[in-house]
């Protein structure tokens, strides 16, 4: 027999436990009955918590302990709206490291682990989906969790911000990788890569880059352009 299943049915199955027999002679059978190991499950196409997969239940377990919300699944919600939050104001992010309002701590295959201080991090939960305290602390809990259990990291004042990599993040990563590889195997010192790439690849001005990179004025910056041209063959 086959029991067609939306998403949300899905969601109360996670923790259902399967039965060595279905009894057939039931007509109508509920939805416990149905995951015997003769069942078959077909789903309408949906995906429980896509963004959130790298969350595990002892992480939300752990860092929900004590507080006011029970329900796991309600906390993922929370968490995915999180997740996707964050990946559309992901420039937002890069800006922050950049300009050293947080910082890198980790980063695996699948995350990368922030350090926020504290008015950057209860900005950050706030588009959790649900405007109350409840949720926030619960997502703030997992945070600490998954961080803990991924970092070895002294948090001590500082905040954990775990973010699932978009889905083009190595895309990117490889591309810029490769770019400023190649002009290093050129000749050119990375000071000199990075420089040329800003400037002539991305058409940064030369006070644009400096700015970013903290100079008080463009002469380290044009003086590193000038070199890389003249490394370069087809320059």
């Amino acid at each position: 027999m086959m029991t067609q299943l939306t998403t949300a049915d899905r969601f109360e199955l996670v923790d259902a436990q399967y039965y060595n027999t279905v009894r057939s002679s039931k007509a109508d059978w509920d939805l416990e009955e149905c995951v015997g190991e003769t069942t078959e499950i077909v789903t309408d196409g949906g995906e429980i918590n896509d963004r959130t997969q790298h969350i595990t239940d002892d992480d939300i377990e752990h860092g929900t302990d004590g507080g006011a919300i029970q329900d796991f699944n309600k906390v993922r919600e929370a968490l995915e709206t999180f997740q996707r939050s964050a990946e559309e104001t992901w420039s937002e992010h890069m800006d922050g490291i950049e300009q050293g309002h947080y910082w890198l701590v980790q980063e695996t295959n699948d995350v990368i682990v922030l350090a926020a201080d504290d008015e950057l991090y209860k900005e950050y939960l706030s588009p959790t989906g649900h405007d109350t305290t409840d949720y926030h602390h619960a997502v703030s809990g997992v945070m600490h969790s998954v961080a803990k259990r991924l970092t070895g990291y002294n948090w001590g004042y500082s905040y954990p911000l775990v973010i699932a990599k978009p889905d083009d993040f190595d895309s990117g990563r490889r591309f810029v990788e490769a770019i400023i590889n190649r002009y290093i195997n050129e000749g050119l010192s990375p000071g000199q890569a990075w420089a040329y790439y800003a400037v002539e690849i991305r058409d940064n001005s030369r006070n644009q880059w400096a700015n970013r990179c903290g100079y008080s004025d463009h002469s380290a910056v044009s003086e590193a352009v000038r070199k890389a041209k003249k490394k370069l063959p087809n320059e």
